[in-house]
């Protein structure tokens, strides 16, 4: 035990052990900075005299009448006015008054209970308090805890409302008396049935779940010994550490979404597409489904898991995409092929051609990028190596039509060369259809074809009026008139559609030149689908140039998006029907600049997200859309066109359901490639280093725990064991006839914080007893250095032996963990 005793012998051999100007400029402004703290702030240099300023944090036998509301209220509460304390109570009246303040002026705000301030949680915050070694009140964490009760019941034993509800308090709190006045009620802390270890195991796919239960909401958990403690869910980050918190936020979340749009989207589009020979039924498609976003979901072993309810679906978030610059265009196509299955397939199962191919590299981080996107653990993922490979300006945009155009054109030429299974003509067979045009004379009746290939579909804005007329809107936008029902809606993709293929009247100027008249006559000219692709790329002439100025122009023109498109073929009776699977949009005024988003189908489940880059949101359906059986009803002021939508892909509902039902039925028998295989061990190793982390936390955690709990109770049980002119303060925060003892202060506000471990300090590995510093002696071993005395703190010989009883259970139960024997004391 270290006394109160300073050290007064020769300073002549004390200034040896003084680091020597000569070591550097380093020992040298350290000393300065000593002398000019003790200069202003410590003249007395820890000397304990009735004049010295640390003594204000001691007793204070009266309060001037007109101290501040927040002095009053500490000294009601420790019978001291520690400054610090009284500063963060000012504060924190300030704060509460701005929120009386914004409640009287707009919405409710949620009332503050908490009477007096508290220590900042920051670990690294220090004020003026902290080299008061008589000063206990500032230590924060429970000692803020234990305050804070102390001055509820003050206040509470002031108003006479409350005399009559104290004297029927619930039999179930603790009631400690306060020198025969306050009394501080602690209730018992709430224990769990005793329930066996709960046994982990790794899936197939690599998700850590409990053996034969769904993911779900719950209460978190921690083992200790036989028993469980349970934790606050709101407040479940408080279990881990900084480390693991942050490991946490890089993997996928999850969403609870309704289970009843998904059942009509599977049941209406999916199976209702496989015929009657299927024999997939909707239980079997929905236990595929939830396994799959099981796989994908990093399961946490501190959570209690929970019957999922009925009319719920747990979902694993796809990933966002971290904006490079001006990489939001990239990122929004990537966001849209990453939903179609069958583009997955096919470049999932490409392979390097050679290796002096100049897509080979360019192909191979895209490969990697979407297996990262469809069965990584990332809850974000970065196009940096796809960029760099492709050499594109990340602080440069791109128009994004001409891009995709380009990358699939260099994807296929690359594809064409390689051997991989279906994958030489992967992206015709998605996305190429062929369009015939149809000339027929006014005069003689002849008809020519000509037909061509699409890779997209583009389609010009047109509005049901005559002769579209144009106009140029303000900010230099052109803008087509608006026609349309009251111009809130403008036009819609199926119009738009209609028009493009419906027949055109050539004459005038115009006119046909026919090969049998062999003169220039009037004709009709249409276009006609003789091929239509699984996928219908359509993109909407957004972009038109302006001959007078020679620029880009953006249409500002509100478009409607049916969420079924209907298609006529040539030589078909009934049209092909399309459903819409995702939508670009721009926003912005101008051509050259702007920010692009996607909204994007899971093919899977039918549900729609939102991705902005980084942010990925559950959207209740797309945007700007309607049911078209429903287009004579439509409410135009709930329902508006989109003025952003740009590129729209419409999937063929037979195509769509039966990759879906392949995607998750046949998951298991499908092919596992390489860049699949990696992915997967990646997430695996993942989710299991996570799960580790976080048992070591539930770990600290319940320590950390059972010492908050500790320290409330044996507080309290020390406070109502004594009686007479034994008061709050002699006890807790100084004072009295027993004798004090030093101790580390930075170690005293770790184990007060209850929410930072003291495992470096408590375990075999470290030298020497835990409250026993010989740092805080001067060279003679007799004594405190007098420079060093403030940073420690002089303990009351109550609160040291409660300490000192925690910190020998907690080092047991560190030291059972570790599965090593310490017969080291701590006093």
């Amino acid at each position: 035990m270290v006394t109160r005793q300073t050290c007064s012998q020769n300073d002549s051999k004390t200034s040896k052990n003084a680091p020597a100007l000569s070591e550097g400029e380093t020992a040298i402004e350290r000393l300065l900075e000593l002398a000019q703290y003790e200069v202003d702030q410590d003249p007395y240099r820890g000397m304990l005299s009735a004049n010295s300023p640390w003594s204000q944090c001691q007793v204070v036998d009266q309060i001037d009448a007109s101290a501040s509301s927040a002095t009053r209220k500490v000294s009601a509460a420790c019978n001291c006015t520690c400054p610090s304390l009284v500063y963060w109570t000012e504060q924190h009246e300030a704060e509460q008054n701005k929120r009386r303040k914004r409640k009287r002026n707009k919405a409710p705000i949620e009332e503050e209970v908490d009477i007096l301030g508290h220590r900042p949680l920051d670990k690294d915050f220090q004020c003026a308090c902290d080299f008061n070694p008589l000063c206990l009140a500032s230590l924060g964490g429970v000692m803020d805890e234990l305050l804070e009760k102390i001055a509820q019941k003050v206040q509470e034993d002031e108003d006479p409302a409350t005399i009559e509800s104290q004297s029927q308090a619930d039999s179930s709190q603790e009631v400690i008396a306060l020198d025969g006045a306050a009394s501080l009620e602690l209730p018992k802390p709430k224990r769990a049935k005793p329930s066996p270890t709960i046994e982990y195991s790794s899936s197939d796919d690599g998700s850590i779940v409990e053996a034969g239960k769904h993911r779900a909401s719950g209460v978190f958990t921690v083992e200790l010994a036989t028993e469980h403690l349970e934790l606050n869910p709101e407040k479940k980050n408080a279990i881990y550490s900084d480390i693991t918190a942050e490991e946490m936020k890089k993997v996928r979340k999850t969403s609870e979404i309704d289970l009843k749009p998904v059942q009509v989207y599977v049941e209406g589009t999916i199976l209702s597409q496989l015929g009657e020979n299927s024999t997939l039924s909707f239980q079997d498609y929905m236990e595929a489904l939830r396994k799959w976003h099981d796989s994908l979901s990093f399961s946490n072993p501190l959570l209690t898991t929970k019957p999922a309810a009925n009319d719920k679906l747990t979902i694993a978030m796809p990933p966002g995409i971290k904006n490079l610059g001006a990489t939001c265009y990239l990122n929004t196509q990537f966001q849209c092929l990453a939903r179609m299955t069958a583009f997955l397939n096919g470049l999932f199962s490409w392979t390097p051609t050679g290796e002096n191919h100049g897509m080979n590299s360019v192909l191979s981080t895209m490969q990697l990028l979407f297996a990262r996107m469809v069965h990584g653990s990332e809850a974000l993922v970065t196009t940096q190596e796809f960029s760099d490979a492709l050499g594109l300006e990340n602080d440069e945009m791109q128009d994004p039509n001409e891009f995709a155009r380009l990358l699939f054109e260099r994807m296929h030429e690359s594809f064409q060369q390689c051997s991989g299974e279906g994958v030489s003509q992967l992206l015709p067979k998605l996305f190429h259809g062929v369009t015939t045009y149809e000339t027929s004379c006014s005069t003689c009746q002849n008809v020519t074809e000509r037909s061509e290939g699409f890779m997209d579909l583009n389609l010009p804005i047109v509005g049901p009026s005559e002769g579209h007329k144009m106009e140029t809107a303000s900010g230099g936008q052109t803008k087509i008139t608006d026609t349309f029902t009251d111009g809130a809606t403008g036009t819609n993709v199926q119009y738009c559609l209609n028009e493009y293929i419906s027949a055109e009247s050539l004459d005038g100027d115009n006119q046909y030149f026919c090969e049998c008249c062999q003169v220039k006559r009037d004709a009709l000219r249409s276009v006609k689908f003789t091929q239509l692709p699984p996928v219908l790329n359509v993109q909407l002439s957004r972009y038109v140039f302006d001959r007078k100025r020679f620029i880009k122009k953006k249409l500002s023109d509100k478009v409607l998006l049916p969420k079924v498109l209907t298609v006529p073929m040539k030589g078909k009776n009934v049209d092909s029907r399309y459903l819409l699977c995702a939508v670009m949009k721009h926003r912005g005024t101008s051509a050259y600049q702007g920010h692009y988003i996607a909204e994007a189908m899971d093919w899977q489940s039918g549900t729609w997200f939102e991705f902005n880059d980084e942010l990925v949101s559950v959207l209740d359906g797309p945007s700007n859309s309607y049911v078209p059986e429903e287009l004579e009803n439509l409410d135009n002021k709930k329902v508006k066109g989109s003025q952003d939508a740009y590129n729209m892909y419409y999937v063929e509902e037979g195509f769509l359901s039966e990759c879906s039902s392949n995607f998750l039925t046949a998951r298991a028998e499908m092919k596992q490639t390489d860049v699949i295989a990696k992915v997967r061990d990646e997430r695996r190793s993942r989710y299991s280093m996570l799960t580790e982390m976080c048992f070591n936390d539930g770990k600290v955690a319940s320590r950390l725990l059972r010492r908050r709990i500790g320290l409330m109770k044996k507080l309290s049980y020390a406070l109502s064991s004594h009686t007479g002119d034994i008061i709050f303060n002699q006890i807790v925060l100084g004072g009295g006839s027993s004798q004090p003892v030093w101790v580390d202060g930075n170690i005293l506000r770790r184990f007060f914080s209850t929410d930072m471990g003291t495992d470096s300090c408590s375990i075999v590995t470290t030298s020497g007893p835990l409250l026993k510093h010989k740092h805080l002696l001067c060279s003679h071993g007799t004594g405190l250095h007098p420079r060093v005395a403030r940073r420690g703190k002089l303990l009351p010989r109550p609160l040291y032996d409660v300490i000192v009883s925690l910190m020998l259970g907690e080092r047991r139960m560190l030291n059972e963990e570790h599965n090593v024997v310490d017969t080291r004391q701590i006093d």
